[in-house]
């Protein structure tokens, strides 16, 4: 009776152990990030498609040039679509050579810092490319890589790559 009763009592632990680790499981996908703003006086928009589909306004900050790293810019972005909301921070490089009057090429990565909704305890990373000119300040990024959404984001959607 006692075997049985420690069996049983092994099972159960078991069965709880399983179901925490199951429910600790976070969903993981590509993504594409698309965010444009036309001037410093309005705000920008963004797009994002892949594993998970949002759209909306976002407030980027303009390009802080990093100080002791030639070409180096850090730009802050808030994200704020239908299903919350996402900061996340992009460290790129300039190219030095302009691909037009005051235009030049960035390239780097992104790494959300915070967000709240469906973003709430995301996490996420990737590359980014895009042209940011220093005359009028309009910025056209595209940014691509992994996201991951805590336990019971429920907007997450899988994508056939057929």
């Amino acid at each position: 009776m006692k075997a049985f009763a420690r069996s049983r009592v092994g099972v159960v632990i078991l069965a709880a152990s399983l179901a925490v680790g199951a429910s600790a499981k976070q969903p993981t996908g590509f993504v594409t990030f698309t965010v444009d703003k036309a001037s410093p006086t309005t705000a920008g928009t963004w797009t994002v498609t892949g594993a998970i589909v949002d759209q909306g306004t976002c407030c980027i900050d303009a390009p802080h040039f990093l100080r002791g790293v030639s070409g180096a810019v850090r730009v802050i972005d808030e994200l704020n679509g239908t299903n919350g909301s996402l900061t996340w921070k992009v460290d790129a490089m300039y190219n030095g050579r302009a691909l037009g009057s005051r235009v030049v090429a960035l390239e780097g990565a992104w790494q959300i810092v915070g967000g709240d909704g469906i973003y709430a305890g995301a996490e996420g990373q990737g590359q980014v490319s895009g042209t940011y000119n220093q005359a009028t300040e309009e910025m056209h990024l595209v940014n691509t890589g992994i996201i991951t959404l805590a336990p019971g984001a429920l907007e997450f959607r899988e994508v056939n790559d057929d």
